[in-house]
């Protein structure tokens, strides 16, 4: 697969408008049947116009939500309008011909004909009913599992690089229910874990907990027979999938990517905008075996919005930030051009061919420099706890995200380097690169990670922990302390208030003060101030061992007004709470951190949680990174080992420059569309001898600008002139 690792960035991917258009027995379907098979399946022309845009890798549909195929099989209905063609066949080889590789999507749940023509398939939602809503059939029921698995046999047996599979899940989205109830999976739940399949949610109930691991465990096992069907039929096959493991979803359509990351080569997902697109490459980043893809946008927000493909494409500049984001990730960037309806005599939209060949010029630019696999240099990680979003969020993820993606932003913010990482990074070799590890809010950690947990920091590594980090094992029950207590030098002491909560819910009950907050002293600055309004959870520790960084300070109860920053504005309890601590471990040191900091930032973005947070990161790791960053914070900063001579550091710019007296910005700021970016000029970049060596040339790309570099404080220091919206500093040594 080297070919596909080191070429193949520009990706495609296309639908035609009659998926849902059953047989050519329909004889009012007939004019627009005639119209796209004699015209928008040529696939001659296809595979030229994909050529011609600068396509690279071409993913279309092998089969369809209708049920029907695109391809002779011997046990599915091809669509009868294609007569005796086999358009897979036909795309294989004329894409061969212009070296396009090829991918099929496959729909797993999602098929029409199997739902009508074989009702004893159809899912079953917790009040017994089918799925209706969607035609979806159960990949547990073994008749159906054994034709999609010969499906999967047939389409891999073409000349294709990937399956990628889609609509992989069960009815918990649509059609009501919380999983599928048929025959089979209720025999299979009985068979594993005893006793019936709950049908309400209760979270305190250890059957509860058996019912979530069982849903996972189906998709997982899944998924791995489709992988084992592949090795069997072509080994050389990839396995991706439209992926439903985004930070934001959850149980009810997670898909588990630590189990998935097992089988699966890459995963793939729509980011629908730059907004999403950071947090996204990391996680894929962290997941993928082989190149994983973004599928960029191509319509506005307003087209996102009211999920119409056909309006208008958005802005240029838009898409090249987002664009940007997938190179500087070293992700593949793939695009829709096919949903739009086709004019009556061609293969493709040319609007949507020219959108799409913008990227490709952008991508073809700086080509050089993202090739390959080039190896992260980030020394910092933020650690993804899938379990706690699970089982300690619950049914509201964002009691465990809010905290992780404040910890996020401020990274990002702050032009730091760094990598996203889960349970499967939990190793020895997978942490020994890192100087440091951010553990927001990770509540239910494994006896497993714990233990590598600790082991990293006894041998030098750094931690930052929050809240209620290691606080319940992997499927959320509550220890009686820290399972880290020994590395955070403390023990849990209580809550404040009891119940866990997200800001932006009970911001009522905050301003009438019928939810107790306290506030926050911090050691190293503003010393005249009382403490600073901390409306967000917090956990206060006792039996401290460790340096106390910050403390809570309780309001006396019936405060109704508080100005935070004003000395004497508030009336405290005479007793101050740790709530801030650092501690040496080992060879290492941990700091642990009570309040939701993370979560305050990310809902209401207050200067001093920013400040704290990205000061108690620094004071772990002082003077101890590669490459450190000065620049605004809309510079995201990326770095990669691409050869052993060549060192490069992404400078993506994000800051979008809104035009001038844009009534549609004034009345609706959430479908803006930015046309312009505004320049950041002056960025520093510090380089230290060890990661450096011996340099060669330094030099600005894609524009190959020269650039020197001085010494300064025992580094060398890069002064970047101007970024317009993506530049890269480029390092080779001898």
């Amino acid at each position: 697969m080297k070919e596909w690792n080191d070429r193949k960035i520009c990706r495609a991917a296309t639908g035609w408008p009659l998926a849902n258009f059953d047989q050519i027995d329909n004889p009012e379907n007939l004019p627009v049947i005639e119209r796209i098979v004699h015209f928008n399946l040529n696939a001659k022309e296809l595979a030229a116009a994909l050529a011609n845009a600068g396509v690279e890798v071409f993913c279309c549909h092998a089969t369809s939500h209708s049920g029907n195929v695109w391809y002779d099989s011997k046990v599915a209905r091809k669509f009868s309008f294609l007569g005796r063609r086999d358009l897979l066949r036909e795309l294989t080889e004329e894409c061969g011909k212009h070296g396009i590789d090829v991918t099929c999507l496959m729909q797993v749940v999602c098929n029409q004909r199997a739902h009508d023509e074989h009702p004893e398939w159809r899912q079953i939602n917790s009040e017994g009913k089918p799925c209706d809503v969607s035609p979806r059939v159960c990949f547990n029921n073994p008749q159906y599992r054994a034709f999609f698995l010969k499906l999967v046999e047939e389409v891999a047996s073409y000349d294709i690089k990937a399956i990628l599979l889609d609509e992989f899940d069960f009815n918990g989205r649509l059609g009501g229910g919380l999983m599928c109830y048929c025959e089979h999976c209720r025999a299979l739940f009985v068979e594993k874990f005893g006793g019936e399949m709950p049908r309400q949610p209760d979270w305190d109930n250890p059957q509860w907990t058996k019912f979530i691991r069982f849903r996972f465990d189906s998709l997982t096992a899944f998924l791995r027979d489709v992988k084992e069907c592949l090795k069997r039929t072509n080994p050389e096959v990839m396995l991706s999938i439209i992926s439903y493991s985004g930070i934001w979803v959850d149980w009810k359509r997670l898909q588990p990517v630590e189990e998935f990351s097992k089988y699966l080569d890459f995963f793939c997902l729509d980011a629908e905008g730059i907004l999403n697109s950071p947090i996204l490459a990391r996680f894929f980043n962290a997941y993928s075996r082989e190149k994983a893809e973004i599928m960029g946008a191509s319509t506005s927000i307003l087209g996102q919005l009211i999920k119409e493909p056909e309006t208008e494409l958005k802005s240029g500049i838009s898409s090249i930030c987002e664009i940007m984001t997938v190179l500087s990730h070293n992700l593949s960037w793939n695009m829709d051009i096919g949903y739009k309806p086709l004019p009556a005599d061609s293969v493709l939209s040319k609007d949507i061919l020219d959108f799409y060949s913008l990227g490709v010029r952008e991508i073809d630019k700086r080509r050089e420099w993202v090739n390959g696999h080039p190896e992260s240099l980030a020394q910092i990680a933020i650690f993804y706890s899938e379990s706690s979003k699970v089982f300690y969020g619950r049914d509201n993820v964002l009691l465990y995200c809010d905290e992780f993606l404040g910890y996020f932003e401020a990274l990002l913010n702050a032009g730091r380097i760094f990598d996203l990482i889960g349970t499967k990074h939990l190793s020895r070799d997978g942490l020994k690169k890192y100087k440091l590890i951010v553990l927001p809010g990770a509540a239910c950690l494994s006896d497993e990670e714990v233990r590598c947990l600790r082991e990293y920091i006894a041998g030098g590594g750094k931690i930052l922990a929050t809240y209620h980090t290691s606080l319940y094992d992997a499927f959320g029950g509550r220890r009686e302390d820290f399972a880290l207590r020994d590395v955070f030098g403390c023990s849990y002491a209580g809550h404040l208030p009891e119940k866990d909560y997200r800001l932006r819910t009970e911001y009522p009950a905050l301003r009438r003060k019928e939810l107790e907050y306290g506030f926050l002293k911090y050691a190293s600055f503003d010393r005249d101030v009382a403490g600073y309004a901390l409306p967000a959870p917090a956990v206060t520790v006792k039996n401290c061992d460790a340096e106390i960084r910050g403390t809570l300070l309780r309001s006396k109860p019936g405060l109704k007004t508080y100005c935070p920053g004003f000395v004497n504005s508030v009336t405290f309890s005479d007793r101050e709470e740790t709530l801030i601590t650092t501690h040496p471990f080992g060879r290492g040191r941990a700091t642990y951190i009570g309040a939701k900091l993370g979560a305050l930032y990310a809902e209401a973005a207050p200067a001093f949680a920013r400040k704290i947070m990205l000061e108690e990161i620094d004071r772990l790791i002082a003077g101890e990174l590669d490459i450190e960053v000065r620049a605004p914070s809309s510079i995201e900063v990326t770095a990669f080992r691409q050869s052993a001579n060549r060192i490069v550091i992404h400078l993506n710019n994000r800051q979008a420059a809104p035009d001038r007296f844009d009534l549609g910005y004034l009345l609706a700021p959430s479908l803006y569309e930015a046309q312009d970016m505004l320049p950041v000029y002056g960025i520093e970049v510090e380089l230290s001898h060890a990661a450096a060596g011996n340099i060669v040339k330094s030099y600005l790309a894609p524009e190959k600008t020269k650039l020197e570099a001085k010494e300064k404080n025992g580094k060398l220091l890069f002064r970047i002139p101007e970024i317009k919206y993506h530049s890269m500093l480029v390092v080779e040594t001898e």
